[in-house]
């Protein structure tokens, strides 16, 4: 619960905790490197999962976040994460179909 809440309010302030315009594109946020027709993660990017996984309708979930460089995230056992302002938090969701369609990739950004 307390990764969600963070996740929350680190979404909510992104329009205070930037001046420069956010990238619009997704390769713009250089999560993800093209590698032929496919897509893979940049060697910066971190992979994580929840304790408490959340059902998403059987869709599996790529989650991922990239630091700025030279940063750490601090730990405080009593409260949230601290992320450095300019963590970029990403989840992909993708259904295992013969048919699969594309879906969104969800941006967090400090």
């Amino acid at each position: 619960m307390r990764v969600l809440v963070f996740l929350l309010s680190l979404l909510a302030s992104v329009p205070s905790a930037h001046t420069a315009p956010l990238p619009q594109r997704l390769s713009d946020w250089k999560m993800f490197e093209r590698e032929g027709s496919s897509l893979r993660l940049a060697p910066s990017v971190i992979i994580y999962d929840l304790a408490t996984p959340l059902f998403s309708d059987y869709a599996s979930k790529l989650r991922v976040l990239r630091l700025p460089a030279g940063t750490t995230v601090a730990y405080n056992s009593d409260d949230v994460l601290d992320f450095p302002e300019g963590t970029v938090i990403a989840k992909t969701f993708a259904y295992r179909a013969a048919d699969l369609k594309a879906i969104p990739t969800a941006l967090g950004v400090r």
